[in-house]
């Protein structure tokens, strides 16, 4: 590990431990997706996320648990069990990134790094209390997030896989995309459109608006804190 010589030298992420979900790519650490089809692959190189992260002083330090191969809203595989929810251990985390989740609001790690076809960010973060979002599509890369393409070197992306963040706070989440987005100088295939702080100031400032869909027979209500929200 590098030592930073003086404090101006420090990293935005200098020396904090992050939980990576297992499906990324990470060099020296075994992969499961929680099957054992995968479970004593190894890498020689880190996702492409997990490399920005690394330039920024961020170490990670364990892969989180999800469904077999990471294709369900309830974390569990035969080789590692049930993901346990922190709040109450007899529900569940959610799925697919619920390992991310669960350790994030258990306060286990600061920050776990994600992905999502169709809710597995959304769907565990609601479930544990925690903040996540997904990108807009290409403005992350994908490469080394193994399940999704099937091949560590798949440079090509996926228009319905996102990779995002999982915190504890808007904030946080916030400085990990912009960070995030600093893959699209690795991964030729993406949009170049590097994170303005001006325009997200901006939005903070904006009067927004929400709508919801009604009287349609397949709504059956809603909860209590969407009506309040």
């Amino acid at each position: 590990m590098k030592t930073a010589g003086k404090l101006k030298d420090l990293t935005y992420l200098h020396g904090i431990p992050f939980s990576v979900k297992d499906t990324f790519a990470l060099k020296g650490c075994k992969f499961s997706s929680g099957t054992d089809t995968h479970l004593n692959e190894n890498f020689d190189e880190d996702a492409h996320v997990i490399q920005i992260l690394w330039e920024h002083g961020a170490i990670p330090f364990v892969k989180t648990n999800v469904p077999v191969m990471a294709f369900s809203y309830h974390t569990e595989n035969h080789i590692f069990g049930i993901g346990e929810n922190p709040w109450n251990r007899g529900r569940s985390v959610g799925g697919s990134s619920g390992g991310c989740a669960g350790l994030v609001a258990a306060n286990c790690t600061p920050f776990s790094i994600g992905a999502d076809a169709g809710g597995s960010l959304r769907v565990p973060a609601s479930f544990c209390g925690v903040t996540s979002f997904v990108p807009t599509p290409k403005r992350v890369s994908l490469y080394g997030n193994l399940v999704y393409t099937g091949n560590h070197h798949h440079a090509v992306e996926p228009a319905h896989v996102l990779i995002g963040p999982m915190t504890w706070n808007v904030d946080d989440a916030k400085l990990l995309f912009k960070l995030s987005c600093e893959t699209q100088r690795l991964n030729p295939t993406l949009v170049k459109v590097p994170f303005n702080e001006e325009l997200y100031e901006e939005t903070l400032n904006k009067t927004h608006k929400f709508g919801m869909l009604m009287g349609v027979d397949w709504i059956h209500g809603l909860c209590p804190t969407v009506i309040w929200a």
